[in-house]
């Protein structure tokens, strides 16, 4: 499968400059051609991945919109010629912002199968952190299972680490939060993306639930809570999940040996639905 790094894409599109701005194309009105395939503009996507039978598509233009012509539509696939290589419906975009607003918004239908979850993974961060990298300011994640078959408003609320202001926000959509083990069939139609609300910068920020160490690390990383962890999840720069383990557990070991050398984040989860978010390098 694909892995591949937010950071020269957001060189490539000019995005590090500290200025704030909306979501880019966060009402999915704009999609480019890239010769063979098409993506939202300012969007990844695994329409690039190449099979045996041509590029095919895991991200598409639907129509209409909940407001506006287009929505964006993820589904996971099987690879056409195969009945056993699934690829997640997926997609994630990164830009620069300043504010600290209270929740993701945004409108969705969608088509979970049985034995699938859909997630949307929110963060904000600051690269100019005491750390020497980014600093995890806020995170936020929802999870879905089931059908909602009409339009409607969801919202993923944001939980603040830091009293500080972010200078970029990533988003990830996928229609099947596994990725090594995607269902075909699972989609999500998402449209009119928005920050909504305000967390000042005087508000109280939530303590961490964990600690990470070593970082940087070269093989293994240790993940030490104050309270039972139950669920971690390893996501690289493209805000794509790389690495799950489910546990029960103050303190969990990971290896991380095969991961590519980068930075990366780990969301934690304890046992009644609190998350934390901390990242760490792997060298």
């Amino acid at each position: 499968m694909l892995l591949r790094t937010l950071l020269p894409c957001l060189m490539s599109f000019g995005l590090l400059a500290t200025v704030t701005a909306q979501i880019p194309n966060g009402g999915f009105e704009q999609w480019v051609d890239q010769g063979g395939y098409t993506e939202p503009a300012g969007w990844l996507t695994y329409n690039d991945v190449m099979t045996p039978q041509g590029y095919f598509a895991t991200c598409d233009p639907g129509m209409p919109g909940a407001v506006g012509a287009y929505h964006a539509v993820i589904t996971s696939r099987t690879v056409p010629g195969t009945s056993t290589i699934p690829i997640q419906g997926w997609m994630s975009t990164g830009f620069p912002y300043t504010d600290r607003p209270a929740t993701l918004t945004g409108q969705w239908q969608y088509g979970i199968q049985p034995s699938d979850t859909g997630e949307v993974l929110v963060a904000l961060v600051g690269w100019n952190g005491s750390s020497g990298g980014p600093e995890v300011i806020a995170h936020g994640i929802l999870e879905v299972t089931g059908n909602v078959g009409a339009w409607t408003t969801f919202s993923v609320p944001f939980t603040y680490f830091s009293t500080a202001t972010p200078d970029t926000a990533l988003i990830q959509f996928a229609a099947s939060k596994e990725f090594t083990a995607p269902v075909a069939g699972s989609y999500m139609k998402v449209d009119d993306l928005a920050f909504a609300g305000s967390v000042g910068m005087g508000e109280m920020a939530a303590t961490p639930l964990f600690s990470l160490h070593p970082s940087p690390t070269t093989d293994v990383l240790h993940i030490v809570g104050g309270e039972r962890i139950t669920e971690v999840i390893v996501v690289d720069m493209s805000g794509r999940a790389v690495m799950r383990h489910g546990a029960q557990a103050e303190r969990i070991t990971l290896n991380v040996q095969e991961l590519p050398a980068g930075r990366y984040f780990v969301h934690g989860r304890t046992m009644d639905g609190t998350r934390g978010m901390r990242s760490f390098v792997k060298q």
